[in-house]
């Protein structure tokens, strides 16, 4: 409902599609379900031997051995960053992409433009939800964008410089200082990173 009064608001038309990705951004920040994390540890899988599997018997050569993970997300703690790729989704609602080809590229524009929207609608006051969780979750959480090519419009980042501000993935590449991060991978090359500002 908050969604659709700030389209209103805004006479926003956006890509259902896309539309939908920024309601589940909302729901990851929100916590209601889980968005990437790197994996750390072998709580979930055995981490340390798949990592050594791929540098050994796979020969990876360039990249340190990184495993994402579902978790959730806390706001309201000092949580670690997750991440939503735009080449992996896990939205609840697939509505039918538009017909016009669009880069990943141009959907985290346009994903940006859309959250930049309804954050503004919230903050403002142009929203009854004041004294709700969301009016908080839009003060205390940050959301960044990240692409493995250069933006000519710099809207959005670097996928390697957004994980300069996750404590998490900075650990787990230490432990491979010989190595560099996978930026070209596809779950990089179009993301959203989802971080605290607690």
């Amino acid at each position: 409902i908050l969604f659709s009064q700030a389209e209103m608001n805004r006479n926003l038309r956006p890509n259902p599609y896309l539309a939908d990705t920024v309601k589940h951004l909302f729901a990851i920040a929100e916590g209601a379900v889980p968005g990437f994390q790197v994996a750390s540890g072998n709580d979930l899988a055995p981490i340390d031997t798949l990592q050594e599997i791929f540098i050994s018997s796979y020969r990876l050569k360039r990249y340190a051995p990184l495993f994402m993970q579902l978790t959730k997300f806390s706001w309201a703690e000092a949580s670690d960053p997750v991440y939503y790729s735009l080449q992996l989704p896990t939205t609840m609602e697939f509505s039918p992409r538009s017909r016009r080809i669009s880069s990943a590229m141009d959907e985290l524009r346009e994903i940006r433009h859309i959250l930049e929207a309804v954050l503004t609608e919230i903050l403002e006051g142009h929203l009854p939800v004041k004294d709700m969780p969301i009016y908080e979750l839009a003060q205390q959480v940050d959301f960044g964008f990240g692409h493995t090519d250069l933006d000519r419009y710099a809207e959005v980042s670097l996928s390697s410089d957004l994980i300069l501000r996750d404590k998490l993935v900075q650990r787990q590449l230490e432990q491979y200082s010989d190595r560099d991060f996978p930026e070209s991978s596809r779950f990089f090359r179009g993301c959203v990173q989802i971080s605290s500002l607690v």
